[in-house]
């Protein structure tokens, strides 16, 4: 029988290396618990998105082992959503489409579907752009669609690789505070990577901090949530910027 302090999502002494052999993780130790916010912070190619593909069962493990609610993961978990750097959205396809995408990959359309899909267009600004082609829009109303893509899904755990680093800073600012307010609204789980130390203190409940394919802290942001825009003008915040950049420029 599982305890009901079973975590969510665990990691336990990953390491992982590509088929050349060369190491890219080393005994990495992670859990997450339902509901929480967790940023993987760190520079270039130290090896956040292949924990990010690990954890989400994409890639597999080369030693330890990736638990998802307490039992091993051996493929892509269907309860889990990924948001890549890019928004990869089809061109072919209306913004509509494109977020019914998941669905109808596997199974044929509902009405109920059209409706959620249209729900989540509407949450994220974009209804009046439901008909439109990805190509029509602006970086960050493709990063919108990208997110109302995985929400389709209704994912017990979303998957965020760098969402929203090539946006400018007031439209990744406005989408932090959309992500923030619908993860509460849905109660999710976060597993965020990022390479911006102010991201990762403004959406983090934790954040881990690796370095060379090492787990180097895990720190835990003490702002309480909901957190406003306001927050980035509290010296709290600031005073948390700091702290994740002393502990980041020890890794240089």
């Amino acid at each position: 029988m599982k305890s009901e302090a079973t975590p969510l999502l665990r990691l336990e002494q990953i390491g992982f290396a590509y088929a050349d052999g060369q190491p890219v993780l080393h005994g990495i130790d992670l859990q997450l618990a339902a509901g929480q916010f967790h940023c993987l912070l760190g520079r270039s190619g130290c090896g956040k998105t292949s924990l990010l593909k690990l954890a989400a069962g994409l890639l597999l493990p080369s030693s330890g082992r990736v638990l998802w609610r307490g039992e091993p993961v051996r493929g892509p978990l269907r309860e889990v959503a990924f948001v890549f750097q890019r928004p990869t959205l089809l061109d072919w396809l209306s913004v509509l489409d494109n977020v019914l995408l998941p669905i109808s990959l596997k199974q044929r359309v509902t009405q109920a579907d059209r409706e959620l899909a249209q729900h989540w267009l509407q949450r994220l600004g974009l209804a009046e752009q439901a008909q439109r082609r990805p190509s029509q829009l602006s970086g960050g109303q493709q990063s919108r669609v990208a997110v109302a893509r995985a929400w389709m899904q209704q994912p017990a755990l979303l998957c965020m690789d760098e969402p929203f680093a090539a946006l400018d800073a007031l439209t990744r600012e406005e989408l932090q505070q959309d992500l923030l307010a619908v993860c509460a609204e849905q109660g999710s789980t976060v597993l965020f990577v990022t390479h911006d130390l102010s991201e990762a203190a403004f959406l983090g409940d934790q954040v881990s901090l690796l370095d060379r394919g090492r787990l180097q802290a895990q720190l835990q942001v003490g702002a309480e949530r909901p957190r406003s825009a306001d927050w980035r003008d509290a010296d709290s915040f600031h005073a948390q910027c700091a702290h994740l950049r002393r502990q980041l420029e020890r890794t240089r």
